[in-house]
């Protein structure tokens, strides 16, 4: 996992990237600790080969 905007103030989003197999297990931890989950983009590799990275 690892931050794509860094966290700038309590209560603001951040967008984070997880590997497909650490998926689960991230989101059950964001929402042990009472953060609310959201996937923006499932798969990131098309993404990837147009350079959005």
């Amino acid at each position: 996992m690892d931050f794509w905007t860094e966290p700038s103030a309590v209560g603001r989003p951040v967008d984070i990237r997880a590997a497909p197999d650490e998926k689960f297990r991230v989101e059950e931890e964001l929402r042990r600790n009472g953060l609310h989950v959201r996937t923006i983009i499932s798969d990131i590799q098309p993404h990837r080969r147009r350079g959005v990275d």
